[in-house]
């Protein structure tokens, strides 16, 4: 199978912050995740590349919260281990990430199967929850220090990621 390289090419544009609490949804993307209250959320559109991958972000004191999709042709998800084994090397190529550690498991009420992933680069640490509903890949993630991704507000971000 040919290595899937996800490069992003974005342009920002804003979208509406979750009020009170709320679940911020996106049309788009067909998935719903509690940012932090209070953040405004940027949707950035992939212009090119070989994948369409667009994302949701929130950057705040040195953190960041976000979901990134897009569509895969269906024959790249024929072996799901070996897709995911791609796009985390596209992951370490683009970014010079290293993979602290690696899990597999599953995610949401379908128990989808799924791939955790730790990284740090130069200090900066990360979470990166990679599963594919359908033909679309989802990358749920969070960035900071070390403290921060372990804590249990990275950790409930990631819990309230749902498909919609």
């Amino acid at each position: 199978m040919k290595a899937l390289s996800i490069a992003l090419v974005l342009t920002i544009t804003v979208a509406g912050a979750a009020a009170g609490g709320e679940k911020y949804t996106s049309k788009e993307g067909q998935f719903a995740i509690a940012f932090p209250k209070g953040a405004e959320a940027k949707t950035h559109k992939n212009e090119k590349g070989r994948a369409s991958l667009d994302a949701v972000l929130v950057e705040s004191q040195g953190t960041l919260h976000g979901v990134a999709y897009g569509e895969v042709p269906a024959a790249e998800l024929k072996n799901l281990g070996t897709f995911y084994d791609s796009v985390e090397s596209g992951l370490v190529k683009r970014t010079g990430a290293k993979v602290t550690e690696r899990k597999e498991v599953t995610f949401g009420p379908d128990k989808l199967p799924a791939r955790d992933l730790l990284t740090e680069r130069d200090g900066v640490h990360g979470r990166l929850v990679l599963v594919v509903n359908g033909t679309r890949i989802y990358a749920i993630m969070v960035r900071g220090s070390k403290e921060f991704v372990s804590s249990t507000e990275a950790a409930a971000f990631v819990a309230s990621f749902e498909f919609k």
